[in-house]
Formats: structure tokens, C-alpha cells, sequence
């Protein structure tokens, strides 16, 4: 362990507030990539970071094979795909609302939606017919190499060739959307 590292270290499990606040901010960071996913227990998640950071250095599990901040990267990486994974699994606990009292969607949310249909039929008009076959497998729940198998083709080669669709159909939006009259 290098000297710097071990002295962080030292300074960071007796409290000094200048390094408690240099790896928060570590900590912050490295989770960053997870927030969107994690929002809804970012404050929870960053304070149990802290925590067990704070309990893995204080055991010793840092031996200094890696620089102290790259250990605490790992850590929070490892931390964050975990809680998310564990999210997964965990029931969803929404309210529900009596039917009494859920009148259903909106005159404007009705509408919305049946633009948006539209708007998706008419791009998947536009597309090749064999985009649409890629896309049906793929809402099958196949998975790429799996199709590749079937196609007879490469799943490097799938993937292009899904990528290829792609941008046709955001192609073909684009076109429906600038032919639209303007209201």
C-alpha cells in the first residue's frame, strides 16, 4: 500500500473532515453511472456506500493491491449492480386505487396514444419487411445469438444488422413526422 493511500486511509477512519469529504466525493462519483437506475434510493444507497467502506477499511480488507481510489470504485460498482439486481427481485409494493376511483385514462391520454399508435404503424410500414421479422424475434424474447442460429448468419452480423433497422426506422419517423401537416 502506498504511503499516500495509507496515511487516506488513517486519516479517513479518524474522522478528519477534509478526506471524509474527499472519498464521499469519490463515493458520489463512482455510483454516478447507477443514479438513474437507483433514484429512487440514491440518498440510502451513498450513505450505505459510506458505511461499508468505512467497516472494509476499518477490517483491513484494503491491502493496497490497487490505489485506494480504484478500491473504492470497485466496491461501489460491485454495491451498485447488487442493490440493482436485488431490485429485481424484490416485489413491486405499488398502491392500488379501487377501480371506483381510477376513471381510466384521459380524453388527451387517449388521444396521445392513439397518435403514437399511429405514428408507430406508420413507421413499421416504412420499414423492410425484414427489419420487422428481426424485431418480432427480438420481442419473442430471443435472444441475438439464438436468432443468429436461426438466420444461419453471425450474432456480430445480427447485431449490425439490427443496429442497420434501427436507424432506418428512426429514419422513416423522421420522414412521417416532416410530411405531417403542421398545425
Amino acid at each position: 500500500m502506498s504511503k499516500d493511500d495509507e496515511a487516506r486511509v488513517s486519516r479517513f477512519l479518524d474522522g478528519d473532515t477534509g478526506t471524509v469529504a474527499e472519498v464521499r466525493d469519490w463515493l458520489a462519483r463512482a455510483a454516478q453511472p447507477y443514479r438513474r437506475r437507483l433514484e429512487s434510493e440514491w440518498d440510502d444507497l451513498l450513505q450505505e456506500l459510506y458505511l461499508e467502506l468505512r467497516r472494509s477499511l476499518s477490517s483491513g480488507r484494503f491491502r493496497g493491491e490497487s490505489s485506494l481510489r480504484t478500491y473504492i470504485w470497485r466496491l461501489v460498482g460491485h454495491s451498485c449492480l447488487d442493490r440493482i439486481r436485488s431490485l429485481r427481485r424484490r416485489p413491486e409494493m405499488g398502491i392500488a386505487i379501487p377501480e371506483a376511483e381510477n376513471p381510466g385514462p384521459s380524453p388527451l391520454g387517449s388521444l396521445l396514444a392513439d397518435e403514437a399508435r399511429s405514428l408507430l404503424l406508420e413507421v413499421l410500414e416504412r420499414t423492410p419487411l425484414e427489419c420487422r421479422r428481426l424485431w418480432a424475434m427480438i420481442l419473442d424474447g430471443m435472444s441475438y445469438d439464438l436468432m443468429a442460429d436461426r438466420l444461419g448468419m453471425r450474432a456480430g452480423t445480427l447485431r449490425v444488422k439490427v443496429l442497420r433497422c434501427r436507424q432506418k426506422a428512426v429514419a422513416a419517423r423522421r420522414r412521417v413526422e416532416s410530411e405531417a401537416p403542421r398545425t
